[in-house]
């Protein structure tokens, strides 16, 4: 039945079952998009189910936000650290003894602690 409708149509099919709260269909967001007779890469697919699970369940939004979210703030602050001070302490001979001096002290303390 669901196999001789559009595209559109099955996705339209699946996303009202998935709304009204039937388990099948939920349980099918799982399922390779071949499986449901559907023409999609993968990257198609997870679109569809995220934005699905979007709808549905507002908590899965922000958990999948959140992770993505650091990630980005992670970069951004990577990034800046590496344009300010970039291959400096490599090339400076002070700022290079000073870290060595450093981690030389932490493994100092370590040792001793244990």
């Amino acid at each position: 039945m669901v196999y001789n409708l559009p595209k559109e149509q099955r996705l339209d099919y699946i996303t009202g079952l998935a709304r009204s709260g039937d388990r099948e269909s939920i349980a099918a967001l799982g399922m390779r998009p071949e499986l449901l007779g559907l023409d999609m890469t993968r990257t198609e697919w997870a679109g569809f189910r995220e934005g699905l699970l979007r709808q549905l369940e507002p908590e899965i939004a922000k958990r999948l936000d959140n992770p993505r979210t650091a990630q980005q703030r992670w970069q951004t602050l990577s990034k800046v650290f590496m344009d300010q001070y970039g291959w400096k302490a490599v090339t400076d001979q002070k700022a290079w003894g000073a870290a060595r001096a450093a981690e030389q002290r932490r493994v100092a303390v370590e040792a001793a602690r244990s």
